[in-house]
């Protein structure tokens, strides 16, 4: 057997390729029902559309990287890192940065359900998306910037596209610099996401134990599961990303490979779990996948 087909970063980089191509077929899935059926085109889900197109965009980078990653590292020059680093940014400032808009969607609905309800419009919706996408697109550029403004000393930790979001200061001197635009992204795409989340999902909590009697409560209720599991996944998920870029300069290559992997497969496994959290716990969605693969009610049952 090729010792390097049974090496552990071969078996990783293996495993990084299933998940990104079950990330893409389960995003793509859940972006084909909402186009095949007009009932579920949601104001709600108008946000779920959008997220699907940042995890699939997502998984898709990382599906292509692996790939070439198996093939040949020589591929990726430092240009190239320069774009697979942007992308990445972008791509994940855009999926956390909806998950944030579909929480502020939920808390305004369940919260002030009737300033929701008069307010709320479809292209109000679509309008929140762009915003997001166009704030992705910034913090991305941000980090372009910066990075090529004060990185004269800096080197791309490893030599395929995913792999260059982390970097390494070859200068000692430059650390400083590094740890302040480590520490920036890291606020930008989790400090700050994570201090809109946490708050607005405990209000949310204490609104639906009290007693107020809202028509929509039952069916909000409902929706809240799924909300809040997909914001503990982003919580649990890319915390180990972040930590293992900010501390990626102390490590030795080994260990920085390592925690590497495994900071890439759980930010990958957050866009991964994404679509099967909305196909298990939202009932539309549940619905048209029956309609969809012609399984009815009773043949589930069955089946079961």
């Amino acid at each position: 057997m090729d010792s390097g087909a049974s090496s552990p970063l071969y078996v990783a980089n293996v495993i990084r390729c299933l998940l990104s191509a079950l990330g893409v077929a389960a995003n793509l899935l859940i972006l084909y029902i909402i186009a095949k059926y007009p009932t579920i085109r949601t104001i709600s889900n108008v946000y779920v559309a959008n997220l699907a197109v940042a995890d699939v965009s997502f998984c898709l980078m990382s599906l292509i990287d692996a790939k070439l990653n198996c093939d040949s590292a020589n591929l990726v020059s430092s240009r190239s890192c320069d774009v697979g680093r942007v992308l990445a940014v972008f791509l994940a400032c855009a999926s956390i940065f909806l998950l944030t808009a579909i929480a502020v969607e939920r808390y305004r609905a369940i919260v002030k359900p009737l300033d929701h309800r008069l307010l709320r419009t479809q292209k109000k919706a679509c309008r929140t998306c762009v915003l997001m996408w166009v704030l992705a697109f910034l913090a991305a550029t941000f980090d372009t910037v910066v990075r090529n403004l004060v990185s004269n000393d800096w080197t791309f930790t490893y030599q395929s596209l995913f792999e260059c979001v982390y970097l390494k200061p070859d200068d000692a001197s430059s650390g400083h610099a590094y740890l302040a635009l480590a520490l920036s992204i890291s606020v930008i795409l989790y400090a700050v996401p994570a201090g809109v989340m946490i708050p607005i999902y405990v209000r949310i909590f204490v609104t639906l134990r009290q007693p107020r009697p809202f028509p929509a409560r039952a069916s909000t209720s409902r929706t809240l599961p799924m909300l809040f599991v997909v914001t503990v996944f982003f919580l649990v998920c890319w915390l180990p990303f972040h930590v293992t870029s900010f501390t990626a300069h102390s490590y030795t290559d080994g260990d920085s490979l390592t925690a590497f992997y495994v900071g890439t497969a759980l930010a990958i496994l957050n866009s991964v779990i994404n679509p099967f959290l909305y196909a298990f716990i939202g009932k539309n969605f549940q619905k048209h996948i029956r309609r969809l693969f012609c399984i009815s009610p009773r043949e589930e049952e069955d089946t079961g």
